[in-house]
């Protein structure tokens, strides 16, 4: 099936498997080797844990033009234009070729693909594989990267830092975390496919790996940052008073009509917004806030009793097996919900060929910011963003490929450490101490008070951590938590310089002008 007899001697370093990662390897491997590094399993994705789906106007009532109009309303005229019109106008090629790499989108009666519809857009236009989509497209791309004979994995492999020589990257210092030895590995090009950082935040519907690795790796190597402050935060994740699992419940289910509800039973959505549970997710999260603190409780309902048992049980398997779990029938009762971090808009500035501002570094999927989410991402636009920029790179590569062969990189330095064995595994810091600070001042509402705090004590921690690492050496622990500081340093940064309520980033009015 595959042929290793035309590829090209050019080295690529890609970094994470999600949904962009693996689908740019897949395309580079048409004319490169590569290797791809994921700090734990390859299914230890965000992309893996995505429920909805991915969006593309395919209907027959829809359009490029619609679509593009959804996407910029969300953006909160943000949006780069140019970007999101080429993702959309290239969102029908994409998909069908992940149906040609064997990816079973769900089909109606007619065999067309059975469109669902989410929050801020105005048509059905959400493929999907019921309510796990990411497993179901990430199991598949997996089967492909294992088998390819032009890629290599590694996962449980870290990446510490960059390594940069004459302003380029040039590869990465990646730690082995079972054999706990760090090497170099060179490149001719790296990729960030390093997925977001939502376990910045208390409530996040992140696995554990997304600590914001890839932000504060661009960062270090002078890598331009763009629209850091723009969180997301999706509005249903399942209530546990002991936070015990992130179980996400799909905005697809409010699209098959679930409703927001007060612990009165009354939908209050209509309030905020014209299109009630389907506003898109930044006024959601709010008004949420605000009904919270109006009742004072921890959590809000979403109310799916009118989908009825089996549709519940055949189309969204997942929530409804998942809250099974903890004894709630979605089919007879409400579910508590309560807003928790899920996306970060911005990232690792690139352009429509995914490159960044630094010499041989590509970033795709969330890490990277194309401009196409503006200060709020629609729904479903992320795995579309993440396999359409993915290809472009790969195009982008294999385009220039005879000029990248000239300028190869050569480097002498060759690097091996051993780690020590005994290092202490408490720190001057925990991840607790960041997710409280940064759920308290950075989150769905902000204060100018509140930034200038959590500047003042990442600043303070970042600089003690520092320290902490020169004594103990470089491990996976201290790093996620200077990756972490790092990163909450940026959101932060791009908070306080943001002088005008956009999107996500929300300050209270009173509060606004404090910031200087």
């Amino acid at each position: 099936m595959y042929s290793s007899s035309s590829t090209s001697s050019l080295k690529i370093i890609c970094i994470g498997g999600g949904i962009s990662g693996l689908y740019f390897a897949i395309k580079a491997a048409e004319f490169s080797k590569l290797t791809i590094y994921s700090k734990d399993e390859l299914s230890e994705s965000n992309s893996y844990h995505a429920k909805g789906g991915i969006a593309a106007p395919l209907g027959d009532e829809d359009s490029i033009s619609s679509h593009i109009n959804d996407t910029l309303l969300a953006g909160d005229g943000l949006c780069n234009e140019n970007a999101v019109r080429f993702m959309i106008q290239n969102a029908r090629p994409c998909i069908e070729d992940l149906v040609t790499l064997g990816t079973e989108f769900n089909k109606d009666k007619n065999q067309q693909f059975d469109l669902s519809r989410e929050g801020g857009h105005s048509h059905n236009r959400v493929v999907h594989i019921k309510d796990e989509t990411g497993k179901e497209v990430i199991n598949r791309l997996i089967e492909i990267v294992r088998n390819h004979p032009n890629i290599t994995i590694k996962e449980h492999h870290f990446v510490v830092d960059l390594i940069t020589e004459n302003s380029s990257v040039v590869g990465a210092s990646i730690l082995n975390t079972q054999s706990q030895i760090i090497e170099n590995h060179y490149a001719d090009i790296t990729v960030l496919a390093t997925g977001g950082a939502g376990n910045l935040y208390s409530f996040n519907t992140n696995p554990p790996s997304a600590t914001g690795d890839g932000y504060a790796l661009a960062s270090r190597v002078g890598a331009t940052m763009m629209n850091m402050e723009f969180v997301q935060f999706h509005p249903t994740m399942l209530y546990l008073p002991n936070r015990e699992d992130n179980i996400l419940i799909s905005e697809a289910l409010r699209g098959a009509g679930a409703q927001l509800k007060d612990s009165k039973g009354i939908q209050f959505m209509y309030k905020y917004h014209a299109m009630g549970s389907l506003a898109p997710r930044d006024i959601v999260s709010r008004s949420m806030l605000k009904e919270m603190q109006r009742e004072g409780s921890d959590f809000l309902y979403l109310d799916a009793t009118s989908i009825g048992e089996q549709k519940l049980r055949e189309e969204f398997p997942f929530i409804y097996y998942a809250c099974k779990k903890y004894d709630i029938d979605i089919s007879k009762e409400m579910i508590r919900v309560v807003p928790a971090a899920h996306y970060i808009c911005g990232g690792v500035t690139t352009d429509l060929d995914a490159k960044t501002s630094v010499n041989n570094l590509y970033a795709v999927g969330e890490v990277a910011c194309t401009g196409v989410h503006g200060a709020n991402r629609l729904a479903s636009n992320s795995l579309l963003e993440g396999i359409v920029f993915a290809s472009s790179a790969a195009n982008s590569i294999k385009e220039n490929l005879e000029i990248l062969m000239q300028r190869k990189n050569t480097p002498s330095k060759e690097y091996s450490e051993k780690l020590q064995s005994n290092i202490s595994k408490s720190s001057v810091v925990s991840k607790v101490d960041i997710q409280q600070l940064l759920w308290n001042n950075l989150g769905i509402v902000r204060t100018a008070i509140g930034m200038k705090l959590a500047e003042k004590k990442l600043s303070e921690w970042k600089q003690n951590l520092v320290e902490e690492i020169k004594i103990k050496g470089r491990n996976r622990q201290l790093y996620e938590l200077l990756n972490m500081i790092e990163t909450a340093i940026l959101i932060t940064s791009f908070a306080l310089r943001r002088t005008e309520n956009k999107g996500t980033h929300f300050v209270e009015e009173s509060d606004v002008f404090l910031a200087d």
